[in-house]
């Protein structure tokens, strides 16, 4: 009796090296890339606080409603489902910690890499204008330093 092999992904996602195929008795497939922040990570463009802050960052805009989805039930009041996003307050705090940091080019710049998948990795510093990993770099490690760290981290003097 022939079996089947399961096949992960699309063609166009293999072709842009999203899932991998590994061969041997037991045929396995994984996932090599979902956000560019995540490929940007795996390639050593960013550390892992600044990745960890980058996830932070698309928690808060999920929980702000950033992106269209259905009402969740479990979020009401008075026993009637309620439509308002509760965690645009945090969501506005975490920008405001860039913005008030580094201007809003660091903010603007931030939201689109991590909520929209803007990949920046292949102009990263076309025309000599303005290095965007850089720009990247520096709004993920203030989001780490205040927010997942804490602003009074004893560590916070030493090196990254």
């Amino acid at each position: 009796m022939k079996t089947s092999q399961v096949d992960i992904g699309t063609k166009d996602a293999r072709s842009q090296n999203l899932a991998a195929g590994e061969e041997g008795s037991i045929p396995r497939a994984k996932v090599t890339g979902q956000a560019f922040f995540d490929q940007y990570m795996a390639g050593g463009r960013l550390s892992l606080a600044q990745h960890q802050a980058a996830e932070y960052l698309l928690r808060r805009a999920v929980k702000a409603g950033l992106f269209a989805k259905g009402v969740d039930p479990s979020q009401s009041r008075g026993g009637q489902k309620d439509n308002v996003p509760y965690g645009i307050d945090s969501y506005a705090d975490t920008l405001a910690i860039v913005q008030d940091r580094y201007g809003s080019y660091h903010r603007y710049l931030v939201v689109e890499v991590v909520c929209h998948n803007w990949d920046i990795g292949a102009d990263g510093n076309r025309g000599g204008m303005v290095d965007k990993m850089k720009v990247l770099g520096e709004a993920l490690q203030v989001i780490s330093d205040r927010r997942l760290c804490g602003k009074g981290s004893p560590s916070r003097h030493l090196g990254r």
